[in-house]
């Protein structure tokens, strides 16, 4: 059996590859899927090819699929290997000198080949942040939502080699190649139609769960190692001008109340109905069950579920989008969108700010957000939806 041969012929045709007999015929190299068409036209067929393509077990040393093992095997899978926006993480894409982060595959030598280096990030995503604020509003001596390091849900970010080379061709790993943009006259960058991007959120589980989840471990700070499950699992693409969306969460997380870990937050459950047309063909689509035919039976990945989908601000007859996750947007999922706050994902001319995340948030932009409401001058250049970039830091003088 080669490098390049798929072990399922129904896993094979499903993410576009050549279709594979029963006796194993070898096929083309794994890729990534890049389909506008199907995007556009087929959003949660698409979806469900990328988390397939995504979460194929990794060649770590390439930063890739490892073909040669089944769609399910145990250890780190794709997206995984892609650059982390965690300036701490060894792998990063933004150094805290805001130095250039070097080729896609020249960080960390024959050790990172040999495993994943698992770097959660302990600063607060964007919604952590305002869920802190509403609390502190609401009780100016009760609990602030914190983010620490190895207690309760943690998340990380990842990209894939085509943002990373943007980024770098560009310079915007660092502040000050960021503002040059803004100075240079751009209202906006435009990353590759090829760019994705991944947010992964995590909690520790039992190890009697480890079977059903997509694990990793962690070493405390004391040496002593836990067994952390995937959650959540955000995909953006830039198949489409304003990126495709797609969020898939486990199973587990839509009952309510305590979870069977005592350091994890009670669960909010899902206030909103997932919404997928490859598992649930007949309206309104919200089964919530896994697709059958894609390889997902007898494996880890059957406990996931596509929330949903998301490709514009709004429907066809102009009532705002949702699209939530309960993991990321807990207590205000019936009021989120995930194209209209990553549209605020912007720059100010100095670099010193950005427009901010007020959700709720849905619905189209608004020019005020972006520009002067006297002057119409412009505040802020849009980062094409990324909100990573925020994460650079100003390079060493």
């Amino acid at each position: 059996m080669t490098k390049y041969t798929r072990l399922t012929a129904a896993a094979g045709l499903f993410m576009g590859f050549a279709l594979c007999s029963a006796t194993a015929q070898p096929v083309e190299p794994w890729r990534e899927p890049q389909d506008t068409a199907a995007a556009l036209l087929e959003p949660d067929r698409y979806a469900w090819r990328l988390f397939v393509a995504l979460n194929w077990p990794a060649n770590i040393a390439t930063k890739d699929a490892d073909t040669s093992k089944p769609f399910g095997a145990p250890g780190s899978v794709v997206w995984e290997t892609w650059r982390n926006v965690n300036p701490l993480s060894a792998d990063t894409v933004f150094r805290q000198d805001g130095s250039d982060p070097g080729p896609w595959l020249g960080t960390g030598g024959p050790v990172a080949v040999a495993r994943v280096e698992r770097q959660f990030d302990a600063v607060p995503i964007k919604q952590q942040v305002f869920l802190a604020a509403r609390q502190r509003s609401r009780a100016a001596s009760g609990p602030i939502l914190t983010f620490d390091a190895m207690v309760g849900n943690l998340n990380e970010v990842r990209l894939n080699a085509s943002t990373y080379e943007f980024i770098r061709q560009n310079k915007l790993f660092n502040i000050q190649g960021q503002v040059a943009q803004f100075s240079a006259g751009k209202e906006n960058l435009v990353f590759p139609l090829a760019a994705k991007e991944v947010k992964a959120q995590w909690r520790k589980i039992r190890e009697a769960d480890k079977a059903r989840y997509h694990w990793a471990e962690v070493t405390r700070n004391n040496g002593t190692k836990e067994t952390w499950g995937m959650t959540a699992l955000h995909i953006i693409t830039k198949d489409l001008p304003n990126w495709f969306w797609a969020t898939f969460e486990h199973i587990d997380n839509k009952q309510t109340g305590p979870l069977p870990d005592p350091d994890a937050p009670p669960n909010v459950g899902w206030l909103t109905q997932s919404v997928d047309r490859v598992a649930c063909p007949t309206p309104p689509h919200n089964c919530e069950q896994a697709p059958s035919g894609i390889g997902l039976e007898g494996t880890k990945w059957a406990n996931y579920r596509l929330r949903g989908t998301q490709i514009d601000f709004i429907d066809t007859i102009g009532i705002p989008t949702i699209l939530a996750n309960s993991q990321i947007e807990s207590p205000f999922q019936r009021q989120s969108s995930c194209i209209t706050c990553h549209a605020r994902a912007t720059i100010s001319r100095d670099g010193t700010e950005d427009a901010g995340f007020f959700p709720p948030s849905v619905g189209p932009p608004v020019p005020e957000w972006f520009r002067d409401p006297l002057t119409r001058q412009r505040i802020y250049m849009q980062l094409d939806f990324v909100w990573s970039l925020r994460r650079a830091s100003p390079a060493s003088q």
